[in-house]
C-alpha cells in the first residue's frame, strides 16, 4: 500500500438507482465522467448470450427490451449462471473503479464507499465485501461508509381499466415513462405519459399534472422529513442552529419537497450549488482526502489579532477507540501534507464507546507572546494532556508564509472567474425563460442541460474544504497510518 497521501482520493457513491465517482485533487473534489460524458452511471448489470454490461449499456438494453432483465440467476453465454448479491455490487464498483483510473492514469486500491443511512451491520458487511470481490483494498485504514439518510422515491402510479392489462415485460416501459414524466413535472406544471403498444398494439396516452403528482405521493413527500427531525434529534442540534441544507439525491429536485424542506426550516434559503446527483460522492471524495493526508479544520484563522482563544468539539473516528493523536499545523492549503506541523500530543484513556459519542474539547490559546497552547480533555472522564509550541520553533520563516498566501490567492482568484462565469450563465439563462414562458418542456429541458453543461464542471472545482484560508487548524478525524490488525487503535485528529 502506497505511504500516507502518496494515492489519489477517491469516493464513491454506490447507490441504487445511479452510481457517481469524485476524487480529491489540486485542494477540490472533481467529479469524473465515464466513458459516456456522463458524470453519473446508471447502477445497472446486464447480460446477453455473448457479454456482460454494466451501467449505461446495461440500461439501455432493459429499455430496449432485449435480452435479460439484470438479476441474480441469468443466462450467460449460453449457460446458466448463478450471482450472489455481493457480486453484482461488485460489478457496478468495478465500473466505477475503472472510470476512477481511465481519468487518473493509476490503479485505485482504495476507496472510500458510501452506504444509506438505513443500512445495517450485514447490509454494510455485504457491501464491503462487494469491494473486496471489485479489488478494493479494505485491509488497510481505508475502508469507510459515510451515511447519509435517502429520500425515498414513489413513482407516477397508472390505473389500468379492464381489459387492459399489464404485462410483466411492459413494466420497464412503463417505468421509463413515469420517471421521465416525474422528471419533466419539476420545471412544468403538466405532462403526458405515452407508451406505444402497450398490449396488444394498444397505445397508452394520459396527462399527469404537477398537483396530481403531488397528491399521489404526498404521503412520501411528508416522511422525507422524518429523517430529517431524527438527524437534529441526533446531532442535539436546534434547526435555527442549521448554515445551509444541501441537497442529496435526484428527487429534492422535485418541488414539493423542496418546499417542505424550506418550511420545515421557517423559509431558509435551500443550498443548491451542488449537484444533487453528486453530493454523496463528493463528499466520500472529501472523507477520502481527510484519511489519505488529512483535511485541516481551521480554528484559529490567519491575521487573528493575539491574544485569542478558540475551543471545538471533535469525536472518535471508530468504536472503542481508546485514544486521539492531536496533531497541530499551520498554513495556507486545505491538506495536511501541504502544511507544517507544529507539535502533536496524544490522549488516550477514552472509555469504550461508539465512534462519534465521546466529547473531545480542543482548546488552542495564543497569548500576547504568539506562544501557543493547544489542549484537549474528554469531556466525560475530565481526562487532560496538552502542548505549549512556543514562536520560534518549528515555525515557517516569512518567506514561506508569503509563498502560500500567494498559492492561496491564486486559486481564490481562480474561483472568482467561475462564479462570474455561472452568474452569466444563470443571467442568460434566466433571461431566455422570461422571453419563452409557452416553450415546451423539450426545450426547457435543452435550456437547462446547456446551463448545467456550463456550471456543474465549474461548481465541482470551486467547492473545496472549508480550510483554503487557515493560519492554524487541526486535521479531521484522520485515522493512524497503521496496519489492519483487529481492535481500536488510537486515531489521529490534526
Amino acid at each position: 500500500m502506497a505511504g500516507k497521501g502518496d494515492e489519489p482520493a477517491i469516493g464513491i457513491d454506490l447507490g441504487t438507482t445511479y452510481s457517481c465517482v469524485g476524487v480529491w485533487q489540486h485542494d477540490r473534489v472533481e467529479i469524473i465522467a465515464n466513458d459516456q460524458g456522463n458524470r453519473t452511471t446508471p447502477s445497472y448489470v446486464g447480460f446477453t448470450d455473448s457479454e456482460r454490461l454494466i451501467g449505461d449499456a446495461a440500461k439501455n438494453q432493459v429499455i430496449a427490451g432485449a435480452g435479460d432483465k439484470p438479476m441474480i440467476v441469468v443466462s450467460y453465454k449460453g449457460e446458466e449462471k448463478q450471482f450472489a448479491a455481493e457480486e453484482i455490487s461488485s460489478m457496478v464498483l468495478i465500473k466505477m473503479r475503472e472510470i476512477a483510473e481511465a481519468y487518473l492514469g493509476s490503479t485505485i486500491k482504495n476507496a472510500v464507499v458510501t452506504v444509506p443511512a438505513y443500512f445495517n451491520d450485514s447490509q454494510r458487511q455485504a457491501t464491503k465485501d462487494a469491494g473486496v470481490i471489485a479489488g478494493l483494498d479494505f485491509r488497510s485504514r481505508w475502508w469507510y461508509f459515510w451515511m447519509f439518510h435517502c429520500l425515498p422515491l414513489k413513482k407516477v402510479s397508472l390505473k389500468l381499466r379492464p381489459p387492459l392489462v399489464m404485462r410483466i415485460w411492459g413494466f420497464e416501459e412503463i417505468e421509463t415513462a413515469c420517471e421521465r414524466a416525474k422528471r419533466t413535472l419539476s420545471s412544468t406544471a403538466q405532462t403526458t405519459i405515452e407508451i406505444d403498444s402497450l398490449y396488444e398494439g394498444i397505445d397508452f396516452y394520459t396527462t399527469i399534472t404537477r398537483a396530481r403528482f403531488e397528491e399521489l405521493n404526498m404521503d412520501l413527500f411528508r416522511k422525507c422529513m422524518e429523517p430529517v427531525e431524527k438527524c437534529l434529534r441526533d446531532a442535539k442540534m436546534d434547526k435555527s442552529s442549521v448554515h445551509d441544507v444541501v441537497l442529496v439525491g435526484g428527487s429534492t429536485r422535485i418541488p414539493k419537497v423542496q418546499q417542505l424542506l424550506q418550511d420545515f426550516f421557517n423559509g431558509k434559503e435551500l443550498c443548491k450549488s451542488i449537484n444533487p446527483d453528486e453530493a454523496v460522492a463528493y463528499g466520500a471524495a472529501v472523507q477520502a482526502a481527510i484519511l489519505s493526508g488529512g483535511v485541516m479544520t481551521v480554528l484559529i484563522p490567519r491575521n487573528t489579532t493575539i491574544p485569542t482563544k478558540k475551543e471545538q468539539v471533535f469525536s472518535t473516528y471508530a468504536d472503542n477507540q481508546p485514544g486521539v493523536l492531536i496533531q497541530v499545523y499551520e498554513g495556507e492549503r486545505a491538506r495536511t501534507r501541504d502544511t507544517n506541523l507544529l507539535g502533536k500530543f496524544e490522549l488516550s484513556g477514552i472509555p469504550p464507546a461508539p465512534r462519534g459519542v465521546p466529547q473531545i474539547t480542543v482548546c488552542f490559546d495564543i497569548d500576547a507572546n504568539g506562544i501557543l497552547n493547544v489542549s484537549a480533555e474528554d469531556k466525560t472522564t475530565g481526562q487532560k494532556n496538552k502542548i505549549t509550541i512556543t514562536n520560534d520553533k518549528g515555525r515557517l520563516s516569512k518567506e514561506e508564509i508569503e509563498k502560500m498566501v500567494q498559492e492561496a490567492e491564486k486559486y481564490k482568484s481562480e474561483d472568482e472567474e467561475h462564479k462570474k462565469k455561472i452568474e452569466n450563465a444563470i443571467d442568460g439563462a434566466i433571461q431566455w425563460l422570461d422571453g419563452n414562458q409557452l416553450a415546451e418542456a423539450d426545450e426547457f429541458e435543452d435550456k437547462m442541460k446547456e446551463l448545467e453543461s456550463i456550471c456543474n464542471p465549474i461548481i465541482a472545482k470551486m467547492y473545496q474544504g472549508t480550510g483554503a484560508d487557515m493560519g492554524g487548524g487541526m486535521d479531521d478525524d484522520a485515522p493512524h497510518a497503521g496496519g489492519s490488525g483487529a481492535g481500536p487503535k488510537i486515531e489521529e485528529v490534526d
